[in-house]
């Protein structure tokens, strides 16, 4: 009875988290002014990159 109700409540959370994460990303040209979300991507992804760096 409750499960389409949960549904839609994890939707719209799942969309307020997605935006709040690309709009920043998108829209700030300067890095310092990311927020948190955006910065830890870019800081993984870098990790990422020089992991793959060392083992070649």
């Amino acid at each position: 009875m409750m499960g389409p109700g949960l549904v839609t409540i994890f939707l719209f959370q799942f969309v307020a988290v997605w935006n709040n994460f690309m709009l920043p990303y998108i829209m700030l040209g300067n890095d310092e002014l990311f927020p948190i979300t955006v910065g830890l991507h870019g800081l993984l992804k870098q990790g990422a990159s020089l992991r793959r760096c060392t083992r070649s």
